[in-house]
């Protein structure tokens, strides 16, 4: 039901994985919010069905990574069998702000793309061009996989400007699977995976100017562009190591940044990290779990250092009481209120969401004392998070309503 990029490397199911985040600035007017009397956290009711929406392709369908655009459009991304339990494909769909599929995006609002192998998407971004990078794993007919990289038109179809046909795959010599992926000012794309690091350029060519020949061989499973151009890193490693590293435009180590590489040892056995993101003021986010199961965020200061004014000594936690608890994705709200998302097993698996405020305790204006669940009637798994400018929260996944047997993409709005 849930690969990810680590199964596709070593074949080991319901190993954690960072999921890409993107936020956008500009939301038309018929997105306005909902009455006051919605309470944080609360259904978006005016979304889809009661808040929530599913996409079925056709086979067994996982969304994991999802993207806002400028006109309040959802895009999903993930796998699919469409049928065909003999392989995988790139899938991706795309919702109206009203939840219900854009018929203008693919045929009726879905796409898929074949790289030829068994092939997984896990990250989504957007272009200020509404092109749409997205990024995965693919065997790509050899024994090892290697990081697929596709972009696509506004209206779903490849970009033959891009790589061959629209997609690019990157080769590191061993076993990849791209996991995360950022795009710059200047339009390249960094992609980020349990291989390493690859640049390229707009026309989907590896970047001389990066690292080795448009690479760098140390893994990233999240990545995160600084406003100066830098790279914040995050990968994972045997406990208690959690490494985030910090890289320069080029791809050389910051050495500003405790010597370029520091280990958060907030992640320990049996857990592991999902993502990283930004604040305004420069600050560092990691979101994963610990041990015992609970969500963990962890603050660093620019320079690397924990920050001891965030939560208890740099980090904030929040127990859902399920035995196999994830969280997956982190995103700063425009007052710099922090939500986290991921999945709870307290009963059936269903998305799981807190929210904490600027100093890292619980909001508890957010759900029920600041955390809230969502149930889509079966299984579920959360993985991808965006923010409206007005703080309006769509989180993205998978699915099994009603116990079907195959899964669906997944996505709920909640306010704010």
């Amino acid at each position: 039901m849930e690969p990810t990029p680590v199964d596709a490397v070593n074949g080991q199911r319901w190993a954690s994985i960072a999921c890409a985040l993107v936020l956008c600035a500009i939301v038309p007017e018929s997105l306005a919010a909902g009455p006051a009397s919605n309470r944080a956290g609360s259904l978006d009711r005016l979304f889809a069905v009661g808040g929530k929406a599913t996409v079925d392709f056709g086979g067994d369908d996982s969304g994991y990574a999802l993207a806002l655009q400028r006109d309040g459009k959802i895009v999903l991304a993930g796998w699919t069998t469409e049928g065909r339990r003999q392989g995988y494909d790139f899938g991706l769909a795309r919702l109206k702000s009203n939840g219900g599929l854009d018929p203008s995006f693919g045929s009726r609002g879905k796409t898929t793309v074949d790289f030829g192998g068994r092939d997984s998407a896990w990250a989504v971004a957007l272009q200020p061009d509404g092109k749409i990078v997205v990024v995965g794993g693919t065997t790509n007919g050899r024994r090892h996989d290697d990081f697929a990289v596709a972009r696509l038109k506004p209206n779903g179809a490849l970009d033959a400007s891009f790589g061959v046909g629209g997609k690019v795959t990157v080769d590191f010599g061993s076993y990849e699977n791209a996991a995360a992926v950022t795009l710059q000012p200047d339009g390249k794309i960094v992609v980020a995976g349990s291989g390493g690091l690859a640049r390229l350029t707009p026309s989907g060519v590896l970047d001389p100017s990066f690292g080795a020949g448009g690479k760098y061989t140390a893994g990233g499973l999240a990545v995160a562009l600084q406003p100066d151009g830098k790279l914040v890193l995050f990968d994972s490693c045997q406990p208690p190591c959690t490494p985030v590293t910090r890289l320069n435009a080029d791809a050389t180590p910051d050495l500003a940044f405790g010597g370029g590489t520091i280990a958060v040892d907030f992640l320990k056995a049996g857990a592991g990290p999902s993502t990283v993101a930004l604040q305004r003021d420069g600050k560092i986010l990691l979101a994963g779990t610990v041990k015992d199961r609970k969500f963990a965020v962890v603050r660093l200061n620019q320079t690397g250092s924990l920050d001891r004014f965030f939560g208890s000594r740099g980090r904030a936690t929040v127990s859902f009481g399920g035995r196999n608890d994830g969280a997956k994705a982190v995103a700063v709200e425009p007052d710099g209120k922090i939500v986290v998302a991921g999945t709870t097993s307290n009963g059936d698996y269903n998305f799981a969401l807190a929210r904490f405020n600027r100093a890292g305790v619980l909001d508890r204006s957010f759900g029920v004392g600041g955390k809230t669940t969502v149930n889509f009637g079966g299984g579920d798994a959360a993985y991808g998070l965006a923010l409206y400018p007005d703080g309006r929260i769509v989180v993205g996944g998978w699915a099994t309503p009603n116990d079907k047997p195959a899964s669906d993409f997944a996505v709920a709005r909640l306010h704010r």
